[in-house]
């Protein structure tokens, strides 16, 4: 029997649902985005335009007024859903059992890929901190 998390504030229950309808649209192109290895800025752009990032900011000061760390998280793993690569490593590692968690396993290599894929491509770990802050804030981010 699955438990599905679900948010318990009325701001949560929006957010949740919003992150749901973006991942079934990420989805979409997630494939295409492994095997081009290329980074899905389309969807940044769309998380950025539909206020996802604002999600914990006060309602007052324009965001959509999360305040529940519960919700937030929540809605990051409904949209996690639409990461087709993620999915996939995660149920080998599953089926593998604990042996997929050890460093020589090439599960556990391709587990570290594609969840470092999303913040360390293309760019480093530290850049990647300045470009989503760039896009959170609406500023048009800087490749180089």
């Amino acid at each position: 029997m699955a438990i599905e998390l679900s948010a318990v504030t009325e701001a949560g229950a929006g957010l949740v649902a919003l992150a749901e309808t973006m991942a079934a649209d990420f989805a979409t192109r997630a494939g295409a985005h492994d095997r081009e290895a290329s980074y899905p800025f389309a969807s940044i752009d769309a998380l950025r335009d539909s206020g996802y990032f604002a999600a914990p900011v006060p309602v007052e000061h324009g965001g959509i007024g999360v305040g529940s760390l519960h919700d937030l998280l929540v809605a990051s793993s409904r949209l996690a859903r639409g990461d087709a690569a993620v999915r996939v490593v995660d149920r080998a590692l599953t089926l593998s059992g604990g042996a997929g968690y050890l460093n020589g396993h090439p599960l556990a290599r391709a587990y570290r890929d594609v969840r470092a894929g999303g913040f360390m491509h293309p760019l480093g770990s530290n850049r990647a901190y300045d470009f989503v802050g760039d896009v959170a804030l609406g500023r048009s981010p800087s490749l180089h």
